[in-house]
């Protein structure tokens, strides 16, 4: 534990990370003192984890005790307890757990296990493995501030924690048991929404077993580009059935091909489950994820080049090449904190109402610092100043359903009463650094600028840059403080003659406040050979405020609807053919040009298909879609104002249609076969007076064709029993990637690209149920140069070795 903390300090501001990326196979960046450096972290943490993981298996369950090694699960609200790669239910859909095939509605589910296979490890590289659905950015890689953010059939989705909307979250995999995703708009189970659906990451909770004893894994990982991980999970029984402990926990650092690049992660998930009655049981859980991330430029540069009148998406940079950073230099960096505290009651009252109660509270802070201003491609170059952006949420909300099951001869009703209240609190500064009223410049790049040809001669080095000054005045945190800063909210009301920086915008701090009140009904009747979901919900903004300009909305509720229905149309209950209806709402936090809120988002959505078992071998899942969207904010910078303006502005309408097909062959215990492609065809459909050259134009960000395809063997006979080799790609199209649909921007496109991936892996079996995984995984196999559809490059071929001790 101690040495997976380690790693978690923080880098101080003004230095650099010495080391340099390597393409290729190879362990030892450059200098060697900063690998044994970090090796020390690693080392030190594996160490510990790994004895403490030794001592707790000691307790462990012997074969003969099997049958008091099983897992008792109480809540109907929760998935039962997996600990392979497949998952057959869910409750993401409809608050309980219901089997995936009876589900009259698209949905998927991805397990920890098979994520850690295939090296998913955030919330960037979850569109690997999911088809139709796309990054359209890459914060959690990138260490940048903002919500991770995706998009699927060409709407947008923001991801949800256990149900709770988190703002700015950026997601590490560590503590999440798997990921839920429903398509489409779908407000009725979690008020405000995202039109383009619902990706759920569900988070580990202890098992509770019949037996005292601990069960986990501990995993160490290196590889090229200076990659090192440390992980443990224990799940500890520390009474049968009542009591139980759960830790995940990891320390991760990686580098990029970019020059100076680095990012280090450091996750922390306990949870405590208490069963305190047996009808009742209390869950208790924390979330602290520390992203420090040294900045590099992962993206290419658009210009427009000397005698033409279209922008390039230019992955040499002018002449510098793709591994160039000039644009932050070694001493950009940035600091995410984010914490969770969930409480999670459920009691079954009677045998047919249970009640869940759970209260969530999320926090971010971020403290960033870049340069700002510069042009080294001029004449006379632009010098740069320092900015910093200091910027948080705290979002707190509670949820209380009752669940009423019934049978009625035939038909199996599960009711669904409940109320969900939620605030969320956004606050931002900006600074930059002034003298004697002016602006302060730092430094100036001079890079052989040739004004003919538009590039650059030469590459920035390290002594190109001046270390950012220390600035005292900032206070990362939203809660108040007695520091010079004042809270996040307040302007410092005390003048500091050492310190450069000043406010420059902001204070900004807006509150929002929703809430959602339902009733969903799951029906099952004739032995589930007819399914249904039926929901209403009233969604409220109860308000939106602006702290500063005191503006403030408050708006009705809004009805939502969802209606869905499933039949079972052959005897044997192998395939059900399914329709869903359902719509969506999600207030807006962006301001207009006049600074007054948009209005809320709206989306209504028609889905229907069919899921069929065609034997214990073959699965597949077919849906085909169209679903539209009214009032999409979108963020604009105007150069029409100097300095710039960023602002909210209005696209009426968008729609998109398409299909979705998802298989799973396993035609013997040793294969597996998997396939996912998704199709749509979007749109902009309406547009302001001033931009309807948008209209007919394809979502932004959003690739229309993508595709997933995985192949696993297990050897079964020879020496090499035991050995499983994996193969697999994803495919995406190229999309727009202007989010603004600017006018002049119709090139500034991502590449289509198929990258391949590869795995090997062998399993040690040991005595006492426990396991030595040794596991080679490659990524972007063929180490293809693309720049993909969140405006970032592609990673280069990624290798990683890695080995897991389970016990």
């Amino acid at each position: 534990m101690q040495g997976l903390l380690a790693g978690a300090s923080r880098l101080p501001r003004g230095r650099s990370l010495k080391c340099r990326a390597t393409r290729g196979w190879s362990l030892t960046p450059y200098p060697l003192t900063h690998m044994k450096s970090l090796a020390r972290y690693v080392v030190a943490g594996l160490l510990s984890a790994f004895s403490a993981g030794t001592l707790l298996a000691q307790t462990a369950p012997s074969p003969s005790e099997a049958a008091e090694d099983e897992v008792v699960t109480l809540s109907p609200f929760v998935v039962t307890a997996t600990e392979g790669g497949d998952i057959t239910e869910s409750t993401s859909g409809t608050l309980v757990s219901r089997p995936l095939e009876q589900t009259p509605m698209a949905i998927s589910v991805f397990s920890a296990e098979l994520m850690k296979d295939l090296m998913v490890l955030n919330g960037d590289h979850l569109t690997k493995i999911v088809p139709g659905l796309a990054a359209q950015n890459n914060q959690t890689s990138e260490g940048a501030g903002g919500n991770q953010q995706y998009a699927s059939r060409g709407f947008t989705v923001l991801p949800r924690r256990n149900g709770f909307a988190p703002g700015g979250r950026l997601y590490d995999m560590t503590g999440v048991d798997r990921v839920e995703i429903i398509r489409g708009p779908n407000s009725i189970l979690y008020g405000q929404n995202d039109p383009g659906g619902v990706i759920n990451y569900i988070s580990k909770r202890p098992r509770l077993r019949n037996s005292t004893g601990a069960h986990g894994t501990v995993t160490a990982v290196l590889g090229n580009y200076a990659f090192q991980r440390a992980m443990t999970d224990v799940d500890y029984t520390l009474i049968p059935g009542k009591l139980g402990f759960r830790l995940p926990m990891s320390y991760t650092y990686n580098e990029r091909d970019t020059k100076w690049f680095s990012n280090t992660v450091v996750s922390i998930n306990p949870s405590m489950l208490w069963r305190v009655f047996p009808n009742t049981e209390l869950t208790i859980e924390y979330e602290y994820l520390d992203i420090e991330t040294n900045f590099g430029a992962l993206q290419p540069i658009v210009w427009v080049p000397p005698g033409q009148t279209k922008e390039v998406v230019d992955k040499n940079k002018r002449g510098l090449g793709r591994a160039t950073n000039y644009t932050f230099g070694p001493y950009a960096n940035a600091n995410n904190k984010m914490t969770n505290w969930t409480a999670d009651l459920t009691s079954r009252i009677t045998e047919n109402i249970t009640f869940r109660g759970v209260y969530s509270q999320n926090g971010r802070d971020r403290d960033q610092v870049t340069p700002g201003g510069g042009d080294p491609f001029r004449v006379t170059p632009t010098p740069w100043f320092g900015v910093e952006d200091q910027d948080g949420n705290q979002i707190s909300g509670y949820k209380g359903d009752l669940l009423f099951e019934y049978e009625f001869g035939p038909i199996k009703s599960r009711t669904v009463l409940g109320y969900e209240w939620n605030t969320n609190d956004y606050y931002f500064k900006q600074w930059r650094t002034y003298q004697n009223g002016a602006t302060l410049n730092l430094f100036t790049l001079n890079i052989g600028y040739d004004p003919v040809t538009g590039l650059a001669t030469r590459d920035t080095v390290a002594s190109d840059y001046a270390p950012f000054p220390r600035n005292n005045y900032v206070t990362n945190s939203i809660e108040p403080s007695n520091t010079l800063g004042g809270n996040a909210y307040e302007i410092p009301t005390v003048t500091d003659p050492n310190n450069p920086w000043r406010l420059f915008r902001g204070p900004q701090r807006f509150t929002s406040t929703w809430s959602n009140t339902r009733i969903s009904e799951v029906l099952s009747a004739y032995d589930d050979r007819v399914q249904m979901l039926l929901g209403y919900a009233r969604g409220k903004l109860i308000q939106n405020y602006n702290q500063q300009s005191k503006v403030k909305i408050e708006l009705g509720s809004t009805p939502i609807y969802q209606f869905g229905l499933g039949f079972m149309v052959d005897r044997e209950k192998k395939h059900l053919l399914f329709a869903n209806y359902s719509t969506s709402y999600a207030p807006q936090f962006l301001l207009d040009i006049n600074n007054q809120f948009l209005p809320p988002q709206e989306a209504k959505g028609l889905e229907g298909g069919v899921k069929s078992v065609w034997s214990d071998k073959l699965r597949t899942t077919l849906t085909v879609f169209s679903q539209k969207r009214t009032n999409v904010g979108r963020q604009f910078t105007d150069f029409s104002f100097q300095p710039p303006r960023t602002y909210g502005v209005l696209s009426p309408g968008e729609e998109s249609k398409g299909f979705e097909f998802e298989a799973t062959y396993k035609p013997t215990k040793a294969f597996d076969v998997r396939l996912g492609y998704a199709y749509y065809n979007g749109k902009i459909t309406g547009a302001a007076a001033n931009e309807q050259f948008k209209i007919g134009r394809e979502l932004p960000r959003a690739p229309e064709k993508s595709g997933t395809f995985s192949l696993n063997y297990t050897f079964q006979h020879s020496k090499v029993a035991g050995l499983r080799l994996g193969y697999g790609f994803t495919y995406k199209n190229d999309t727009i990637l202007d989010l603004n649909n600017g006018l002049n921007s119709l090139t500034r496109r991502s590449d289509p690209y198929l990258v391949h991936w590869m795995t090997l892996a062998k399993d040690f079996k040991l005595a006492d149920k426990r396991t030595i995984v040794v596991r080679l995984n490659v990524g972007n196999l063929f180490d293809k140069n693309y720049v993909s559809e969140g405006f970032t490059f592609g990673e280069y071929r990624t290798f990683r070795l890695s080995t897991d001790y389970k016990f």
